[in-house]
């Protein structure tokens, strides 16, 4: 039986004014299963300042990515929108999948992303 790869779930929490270049930069490096959604932040101003962020508007994506390309969207963040060497560019974080419902669903979001 041949062995599935180990998936995660990554969240990226951007300005939102960097949405579609986010998207469009994660689309060119074959990272195709990713959602974004607006946010809007609800930390405290000195919570937020902390951090870094000076708008309270978002962008959140979340990605469905193998475990083994995680080195690479967090290289690719790093490059393409600073993150990691400039304060207050976004955020990002994984979180393992430890349980899908089905072992279907691996191979049929799998198989979509291989026609797309």
């Amino acid at each position: 039986m041949q062995e599935i790869e180990k998936y995660k779930i990554a969240f990226i929490i951007i300005e939102d004014n960097k949405r579609n270049k986010l998207s469009k930069c994660l689309n060119a490096n074959d990272f195709n299963c990713h959602f974004g959604s607006i946010g809007k932040g609800t930390a405290s101003s000195e919570l937020a300042s902390l951090w870094g962020f000076s708008e309270p508007e978002k962008s959140i994506f979340f990605l469905i990515i193998e475990e083994s390309r995680i080195q690479e969207l967090f290289n690719l963040l790093k490059t393409e929108f600073n993150f990691a060497s400039k304060r207050g560019v976004g955020l990002a974080f994984t979180v393992p999948i430890v349980s899908i419902a089905h072992l279907d669903m691996i191979k049929h979001l799998q198989s979509k992303i291989i026609e797309e």
